[in-house]
């Protein structure tokens, strides 16, 4: 179906239930004199747009856009959840949380795979359907994982249009020992606190003012450092990934809403 420039979409009785007899509940087109023929996807998609303070939408335009496009219409921000880590053997352990926390919300949120993406240097998961969150995962050591999460930031910002860049937020997911098993941290900005993962993140990017959700891993009772090491080297047990699974997992992602649906 083909319109004209300027063509505006009219609809009775909007939100009103009626037969499709009823004259008055039927859609109409109202057209200026441009002839130029546009696709009534794009219409809908360029009205849909608008930011909600404009004229209010017919629920005609609405119900279009959703059938073209399948997917409701949503102005939440656009989230980047990079997750640090090691790579290889060392994926199951509990150093390796952020990366575990994200294979969870891969799942959860029922994003594709991850899959190797050069442009952004590491694997990425993508929904087709909803594009409020895009997951990273990165492949570099847990020490050096900066350059990574810069390059991958710098190319979803490429990504976006001018508003959405404005908007969008960077939440690096990680270990973090200070914290209970089952529990998570959230900072906007602020120092490492001595996380060698978040000392590359803060180096690469250039600045303190990002996101995290710290993933409690809790510390052992001793503070000898090859104790310590030898703790989040370990793999979780399956009793550690149940309880990440059912109490960790709903709190990041209440966290991811909160940033995401934020003005």
């Amino acid at each position: 179906m083909a319109l004209k420039t300027g063509a505006i979409i009219h609809t009775a009785n909007a939100g009103s239930a009626s037969s499709p007899s009823d004259s008055k509940s039927q859609t109409y087109l109202t057209t200026f004199k441009n002839k130029t023929p546009i696709k009534m996807h794009l219409l809908t998609r360029t009205l849909c747009r608008l930011p909600p303070t404009t004229i209010p939408l017919p629920p005609t335009i609405i119900s279009l856009s959703r059938s073209f496009h399948n997917t409701p219409i949503s102005m939440d921000r656009k989230v980047l959840v990079c997750s640090i880590g090691n790579p290889g053997a060392y994926l199951p352990t509990r150093h390796s949380a952020g990366h575990t926390m994200t294979t969870l919300l891969r799942d959860t949120l029922g994003h594709t795979r991850f899959s190797k993406s050069k442009p952004h240097s590491g694997d990425l998961a993508t929904h087709d359907a909803d594009p409020t969150y895009t997951l990273w995962q990165s492949k570099s050591l847990m020490n050096i994982s900066g350059a990574g999460v810069n390059r991958a930031w710098r190319t979803f910002l490429s990504g976006l249009d001018a508003a959405e860049r404005d908007r969008a937020v960077l939440v690096v997911v990680h270990d973090e020992m200070e914290v209970a098993l089952g529990a998570v941290k959230v900072k906007r900005t602020g120092s490492a606190g001595g996380h060698n993962g978040l000392i590359s993140v803060i180096a690469a990017l250039g600045t303190k003012d990002f996101t995290r959700i710290g993933v409690g891993i809790g510390r052992p009772v001793s503070r000898d450092s090859q104790v310590v090491s030898d703790y989040v080297l370990g793999r979780f047990t399956a009793a550690e990934n149940k309880v990440l699974k059912d109490k960790s997992l709903p709190l990041v992602l209440q966290k991811l809403k909160e940033i995401a649906s934020a003005p």
